[in-house]
């Protein structure tokens, strides 16, 4: 495959990293913090009504 150049194009590469605080943090942030946020504002509806 070739670019508007003539040269060879670099292929995108996607690349995991399985470094154990970045899959650690990751799924913290993405997954624990929003459901420890969703948990405290039902909490806090059910205490209302």
């Amino acid at each position: 495959k070739r670019g508007r150049s003539g040269q060879p194009s670099a292929e995108p590469r996607c690349e995991i990293y399985d470094q154990k605080w970045y899959v650690i943090s990751s799924s913290i942030g993405s997954f624990f913090a929003p459901c420890l946020i969703m948990i405290l504002v039902y909490v806090r509806i059910y205490l209302i009504a």
